[in-house]
């Protein structure tokens, strides 16, 4: 409850004295019903060998009514005013401050799925409680989950459905007049049509370079953000109690980096062209490109930054972290060529797991020469004249 500051500061002894008068307060309302609480108390940590009788329901309301309203507990003095009444919110340094440069501190949380879009008789009372609460900052996620009635689309998965819309404007009126900003985030889980085979079924990381993808976001976005909010007079665009927009929700293209190669042709072919269309535009020519691409591979290498990057020292400085049955080891080696060390690292899960490996001889002639196949049964190496009759039942020596 420390989200006071500036103009808002002058609530912090009101915020204190909540914290040390609520349990008094939840006491004293309970008394009226003799014994209830005296013998909750009285059996102290003894309380499961009373087999829970004396104890008594404790609800917290999700809506706003009568008894919430004006006890100890009831913090709406900290939005005194609706939501954007100071202009828009902006960044200002290490700050959010208002149209008006007070500093304004957020206390949010989510409301996702259906529930953006409450039935419009509770709404009110919805907004009512959020504000008692303290929040003064709601996060409006995953409503594009499905389609009428529990999402806010139509049967296309597509486009918005009037009747959830209507419900989502009016919610967002009752927050804005109860001083509760909101975050409305555009893309989360709403499908696109034909997406690829093994591509996330949210569309990730391919939706940034798709043109339908792309023009489907833009589509929704216009038809929500600029849709004009019928209770507030104002599209969400220009509405300064949307605190922010959040565009694509837990979206990157690394997602499916590895993946573009091998996306079918109608994706993977104008995302090479657009590609190429920028190299050339930046680069002019293959030459200037290679030149500019492979300088950092022919330049002189900067300060090793790793503690005994070079294994002069051996392993001192790594840890090998493992786990599992197998054994780990690692040992340095030379590199007669390059004239540098490598880390060898080897892992002997099979033999932790009791088919270890000997490919020192043959297991039936003792020779160390033309070691050729591997036997199931004992792990051991056979040669090719050990393996003679019975070579189609042996594995071969890679």
């Amino acid at each position: 409850m420390k989200r006071m500051s500036g103009r808002r500061g002058s609530g912090l002894d009101r915020v204190l004295l909540v914290a040390l008068v609520a349990a008094s307060a939840v006491l004293a309302k309970e008394a009226a019903s003799p014994g209830l609480v005296l013998r909750g108390m009285s059996c102290g940590t003894a309380a499961q060998a009373c087999e829970r009788e004396s104890w008594f329901p404790f609800v917290v309301p999700d809506l706003a009514e009568d008894e919430t309203a004006g006890t100890p507990i009831d913090l709406s003095f900290l939005n005194p005013e609706p939501a954007g009444s100071q202009g828009f919110l902006r960044p200002d340094g290490e700050r959010i401050v208002d149209g008006k440069g007070n500093e304004v501190r957020l206390f949010g949380s989510n409301i996702c799925d259906l529930h953006p879009m409450p039935p419009k008789a509770e709404a009110p009372a919805i907004a009512r409680r959020l504000k008692q609460l303290g929040f003064n900052l709601i996060r409006l996620h995953y409503f594009d989950f499905a389609k009428a009635p529990e999402g806010i689309l139509n049967d296309d998965m597509q486009t918005l459905n009037p009747e959830k819309l209507d419900q989502f404007d009016w919610f967002i009126s009752k927050l804005k007049e109860n001083g509760v900003y909101v975050d409305i985030n555009l893309h989360i889980c709403r499908p696109y049509p034909g997406l690829p085979e093994g591509i996330h079924r949210f569309g990730k990381g391919i939706d940034f370079i798709h043109d339908p993808y792309i023009e489907s976001q833009k589509r929704y976005a216009r038809d929500l953000i600029g849709h004009v909010n019928p209770y507030t007079g104002l599209s969400y665009a220009k509405d300064p109690a949307v605190a922010l927009i959040e565009l694509n929700n837990e979206n990157t293209l690394f997602a499916i980096w590895n993946r573009l190669a091998e996306l079918p042709v109608a994706f993977s072919g104008p995302a090479s062209r657009k590609w190429n269309a920028w190299l050339k535009r930046k680069y002019g020519t293959t030459e200037r490109l290679r030149a500019v691409w492979n300088a950092a591979a022919s330049a002189k290498n900067g300060p090793e930054l790793l503690a005994n990057g070079d294994f002069k020292q051996g392993f001192q400085g790594w840890t090998a972290q493992q786990g599992g049955p197998g054994k780990a080891t690692a040992r340095t080696v030379e590199d007669p060529a390059g004239g540098g060390r490598y880390l060898r690292w080897e892992v002997t899960l099979l033999e932790e797991l009791g088919f270890g490996l000997d490919l020192s001889r043959c297991a039936v002639t003792g020779s160390r020469d033309d070691l050729s196949f591997v036997s199931p049964k004992s792990g051991r190496a056979v040669s090719q004249q050990g393996a003679g009759v019975w070579a189609n039942r042996l594995f071969p020596l890679p």
